[in-house]
């Protein structure tokens, strides 16, 4: 008896074009009103956008662990070492493609370990499947940041050239 008051009057239906624009433009908004981290998030899908998003990363979002660490390095820093560039679907805060290393800066974020672990996990996996060392610092420790130094040196003090000999420092090794 009552069926037919509360049903809906159809709407008329909208074109293909339409729906994908509008689609479009909804997915624009949400990526506007996102935090830097979501961006990145929404980065990593979208694969040629990643190295767009670290360049205004390096340019302008700077963070104070970040800093940190690269007053401490700047007398140890290699020609080739590069802040904040794109590797795959992740950026790295410190990358030398000529030595094969990537520093990572643990920050505040990361006092949270049971989100960020996983996130930090995936990304050792791919720096490894694509043969780099991979080295990880706690913002403002000291004493880790010199094992890692140490090492980094010693590193390219015996690097040698895969051209001339086979792969010795093939591999990922973190410490």
């Amino acid at each position: 008896m009552f069926d037919n008051i509360y049903k809906r009057p159809k709407r008329k239906r909208k074109t293909k074009a339409e729906r994908a624009l509008r689609k479009k433009r909804n997915e624009l908004k949400k990526h506007k009103k996102r935090n830097w981290y979501q961006k990145l998030q929404w980065a990593r899908k979208n694969f040629d956008k990643v190295k767009e998003f670290a360049d205004t990363v390096c340019k302008t979002r700077i963070v104070k662990s970040e800093q940190w660490f690269m007053e401490l390095w700047e007398p140890f820093k290699d020609i080739n070492d590069i802040y904040n560039d794109a590797f795959g679907p992740y950026v790295p805060d410190l990358i030398n493609h000529e030595y094969k290393y990537i520093i990572e800066i643990d920050g505040s974020i990361h006092d949270d370990k049971k989100i960020q672990w996983k996130k930090d996990i995936k990304k050792n996996e791919y720096y490894s499947c694509k043969n780099y060392c991979w080295y990880r610092i706690k913002a403002y420790n000291i004493e880790r940041f010199e094992k890692v130094k140490n090492e980094i040196v010693r590193r390219r003090n015996n690097w040698y050239d895969p051209r001339v000999n086979s792969l010795k420092n093939k591999g990922s090794k973190a410490i």
